[in-house]
């Protein structure tokens, strides 16, 4: 890593100590986990045999209603340190733009993975406790992995430069709601083409399990989707487009 872009992570990760950033994550997971564990609790044999695909199929929804909004937070309470302090004027003369978005960024990013960590933790030790089937899915939960995080990195880029360029907050968080209630949206909607024009869909463009109800027995079966490679790599291309246009932005910028 370039000793600027470090230098300037680490005065980051220095000036959110006192802001309890940490406490938001933390807050979700605990959501998450008495989700999980309450769910656990009336499953019947036949969702104990497919334990592992309804984890894999209820999260991303889940996902969809928490995360953006969790984003919105993280990129305004990281922004909006420096708005507050008239902080970024002197910020932008001893440190070049770019690092200073790259270093946001990747401090939201560490900040995301520890929550992606928290939430495959916890499902494997409710999942193993309560006895769902073996073998472990590792390779979909390695999907699952990397797809959620970089739809919600992309989020994060976007809200936070949203937090940047604009010092009132309250329309980051507007967009991070807007944006919750769009990926919560998706999820009822196929239509393809619309889909992969919005950035809150991809929790269901790239979900990694579907479920078929029987209307007469009132069954529920689960079954594996092959990874959709294709949409994974259309958002990786939208995350690289999205950072070079924020980082023209933020040079062009007044402060």
């Amino acid at each position: 890593m370039n000793m600027k872009l470090w230098n300037t992570l680490q005065l980051e990760f220095f000036k959110l100590r006192g802001r309890m950033l940490w406490l938001l994550p933390v807050l979700l997971l605990l959501l998450q986990a008495a989700w999980m564990w309450w769910g656990m609790k009336s499953m019947s044999h036949q969702e104990i045999i497919q334990g592992w695909q309804h984890y894999l199929y209820q999260l991303p929804v889940l996902n969809a209603i928490m995360l953006p909004v969790l984003m919105a937070v993280m990129g305004s309470r990281i922004a909006d340190i420096e708005h507050k302090g008239q902080m970024l004027k002197l910020l932008y003369t001893v440190e070049e733009r770019g690092y200073v978005l790259l270093a946001k960024l990747l401090c939201g990013g560490w900040y995301l993975l520890w929550i992606l960590l928290g939430q495959l933790g916890t499902m494997l030790a409710i999942g193993m406790y309560k006895g769902f089937y073996p073998p472990v899915p590792w390779g979909y939960f390695a999907c699952y992995m990397l797809f959620t995080f970089l739809t919600s990195f992309c989020i994060y880029l976007v809200q936070l430069l949203i937090s940047l360029l604009i010092k009132n907050q309250a329309i980051s968080l507007i967009v991070g709601i807007a944006g919750s209630f769009c990926g919560l949206f998706s999820l009822f909607l196929n239509i393809t083409p619309v889909n992969k024009l919005i950035l809150w869909s991809y929790y269901s463009q790239l979900f990694l399990c579907g479920m078929n109800w029987d209307r007469a027995s009132r069954n529920t079966e689960m079954y594996w989707v092959a990874p959709n490679w294709g949409s994974f790599l259309l958002l990786a291309v939208g995350f690289l487009v999205t950072l070079w246009i924020g980082w023209r932005l933020l040079e062009r910028k007044e402060c």
